[in-house]
């Protein structure tokens, strides 16, 4: 990995399920606008962010960086890809170009757009098992090369 720094936090409560990025702080407002601009999501027929979560930010004066507290999803498309043998791909397709087309009119260029940073998150039943009939979620992360312009 490239790019920004990761932590991830390993106490009971938050094992695999919330990660610290360490990013500099004109990237983190790319991600930010990205992940607060809900109403561009929803007029493009999101009926969720399709961004990263942001759970908490601090700016760490002492190395300049952006310390934001993120959701850890399932797995990234390359590896649904390889596992799955493109199960769902056009429809993952679709949805990956409707991302990056509300991306570029916000005025954001994400920088890394690839299929390693986008990542699915799976509908599940009742008991929390996967149901991979239905076309998961799919969600652009690592934004610590973004850039707006």
């Amino acid at each position: 990995k490239t790019g920004s720094g990761t932590t991830l936090l390993l106490g009971k409560q938050f094992k695999n399920n919330l990660i610290i990025r360490h990013i500099e702080e004109s990237c983190f407002s790319a991600w930010r606008k990205a992940y607060e601009s809900y109403e561009n999501w929803t007029v493009t027929g999101f009926d969720y962010v399709p961004i990263e979560p942001i759970y908490s930010f601090r700016f760490d004066t002492k190395n300049g960086l952006v310390n934001v507290s993120s959701g850890v999803l399932d797995l990234n498309l390359e590896e649904w890809y390889a596992f799955s043998g493109n199960t769902f791909k056009e429809e993952l397709d679709r949805q990956k170009d409707k991302i990056m087309n509300v991306l570029s009119g916000l005025g954001i260029s994400h920088e890394n757009a690839n299929d390693a940073n986008f990542c699915l998150r799976f509908y599940r039943d009742k008991n929390g098992n996967v149901d991979i009939n239905q076309i998961p979620r799919t969600y652009l992360i690592d934004f610590d090369k973004a850039i707006k312009y």
